[in-house]
């Protein structure tokens, strides 16, 4: 049993090592091709990394971000104006083309009015 039991843990601590192997090619692959990280930083492997250098990695990354989400918020922000803006427009024309009515229709009625006292004058 005891032997057993040592040659699970010995394949649990291979597959375990397998796996972190794996996992530290995966990293290195996706943050080399994909230009993640800065190029002081791609050669750096997690498990060479001390706490120190991770955390502001970690902040860099943080930062980077952030001024990302600040661009990214402007670009929205510009989108939704451009959207507004051409609603803004269409009411403007609307509200105009609604004016130029009703100064037509006040002028046609003044001079309506006109008419008609021009006629009351005439048969008096």
């Amino acid at each position: 049993a005891m032997q057993s039991r040592k040659n699970w843990e010995s394949g649990r601590a291979q597959a375990t090592r397998e796996a972190a192997e794996e996992a530290r090619w995966q990293w290195r692959e996706k943050t080399a091709g994909g230009g993640f990280l800065d190029a002081a930083s791609q050669d750096m492997a997690p498990d060479r990394m001390d706490d120190a250098q991770v955390l502001a990695q970690l902040r860099a990354e943080r930062d980077r971000l952030s001024q990302l989400m600040t661009k990214f918020d402007g670009f929205l922000r510009g989108q939704q104006r451009k959207k507004e803006q051409k609603i803004v427009d269409h009411v403007e024309a609307l509200q105009e083309e609604q004016r130029a009515a009703m100064a037509e229709q006040a002028k046609k009625l003044r001079e309506k009015r006109q008419r008609e006292e021009e006629q009351r004058r005439r048969e008096e």
